[in-house]
């Protein structure tokens, strides 16, 4: 791809990116801490920011540097992204409604522990997050979820057990988020040697 290619691909696309948002060029130079003269520049195809900038433009509006650059439609790339955080959050919060209803028939039941079935909607949804981080987002939300679901386990035991092992469990659950931190870090922090 030749520099005036990209040049005119990049001028397209923050200016198709900007709009969507409902952003002047003024306020998209408030929030990447550039000037709107600089911003009229890059969407006239005068001049083009240095790859720092372009990642620094590409992480604010949640795509690549190539996605950026490229004769793509990256306004439906950008939506995309946000409505997985929308799938995610929905799907983690349907167990929460799940629980609700089983909480309301335990209570009509007479059921003592009729709490638990809370505890058992946030093991659910920590899975159903754990599923949606692992296919679409980065590690450090896979690691929360995965502390998420190791909360939830610990809580739910402690319950079963009436907080008779309240000291074991949390150093086993300190432990277990622990290991998952180290194991995350060292997997990820090289990805040449995958």
């Amino acid at each position: 791809m030749k520099l005036e290619e990209i040049k005119h691909n990049f001028g397209t696309n923050i200016a198709k990116l900007r709009k969507s948002r409902n952003l002047s060029q003024i306020e998209l130079g408030e929030k990447i801490h550039y000037s709107s003269k600089a911003i009229s520049k890059w969407e006239n195809e005068e001049t083009m920011p240095d790859i720092e900038v372009l990642s620094m433009v590409a992480e604010y509006f949640d795509i690549t540097v190539d996605d950026l650059i490229s004769d793509k439609n990256v306004v439906r790339k950008s939506y995309k992204k946000r409505n997985r955080f929308f799938i995610l959050l929905s799907s983690a919060l349907l167990p929460f409604l799940i629980g609700l209803l089983t909480f309301v028939i335990l209570l009509f039941f007479g059921v003592s522990k009729a709490y638990l079935s809370f505890i058992g909607a946030a093991i659910a949804s920590s899975i159903v997050c754990i599923v949606f981080t692992s296919l679409w987002f980065n590690k450090k939300y896979i690691y929360l979820s995965i502390v998420y679901c190791i909360i939830g386990v610990a809580m739910l035991t402690m319950c079963i057990l009436d907080f008779v092992l309240f000291w074991l469990i949390i150093i086993i659950g300190v432990a277990l988020m622990i290991l998952f931190f180290v194991f995350f870090m060292i997997n990820f922090s090289h990805p040449e040697k995958r």
